[in-house]
């Protein structure tokens, strides 16, 4: 907020950069996983309407039926890498707006016209757990140049915990150490 920066692209921007790191930590087809990618004619709307959403990153398996085919999984069993490898990657990026080799992705379905390289950075830096006054400076400010004006705010702060299905039980929460190949917080779901 501080920045005056559109959360929508910084979301969308976070996702891009996270899916085009997913190739140098899982072997998948390059539409095996897949994000929710923002369309312009809501986020960038005239009037308010209704259609809010909660703040978040969404990856799912395109193939293997109900339960996928279990690359998401293994994508997140290296997280932590994947967020600091995308979060480098960005921030080493000359562009000034976004572009293919950041933010930017050929795969969008929306023609990444959503999108905020400042804002992705914000994201995964706030992921990451770092403090907001060790990076919060080195960020540019809003609003993007990229983007028209934006009128209405589609995404509200997350203010709780996720619900899960009755079938969901977590079975092991673990804290990572350097030696440790498995995430922060380890969720499985019991079949």
């Amino acid at each position: 907020q501080k920045k005056q920066l559109n959360v929508a692209g910084a979301i969308h921007g976070a996702q891009h950069a996270i899916m085009g790191m997913l190739p140098r930590f899982i072997v998948a087809g390059v539409d095996e996983i897949q994000t929710e990618c923002k369309a312009p004619e809501k986020e960038f709307a005239e009037r308010q309407t209704k259609r809010k959403r909660p703040a978040r990153l969404i990856f799912y398996d395109s193939k293997g039926g109900k339960y996928g085919s279990g690359l998401c999984v293994k994508a997140f069993e290296h997280i932590d890498d994947i967020i600091e490898s995308s979060l480098r990657r960005i921030e080493e990026c000359p562009c000034s707006d976004g572009c293919p080799d950041c933010v930017a992705a050929s795969f969008c379905k929306e023609n990444s016209l959503v999108l905020s390289k400042p804002g992705a950075q914000v994201v995964l830096h706030c992921i990451l757990g770092h403090s907001e006054d060790s990076f919060i400076d080195l960020i540019k400010d809003g609003p993007e140049p990229n983007m028209p004006e934006i009128k209405v705010e589609t995404v509200i702060p997350v203010s709780e915990h996720v619900n899960f299905s009755d079938d969901f039980k977590i079975i092991d929460v673990r804290r990572a150490t350097k030696d440790d190949t498995h995430t922060n917080e380890i969720i499985k779901k019991e079949i």
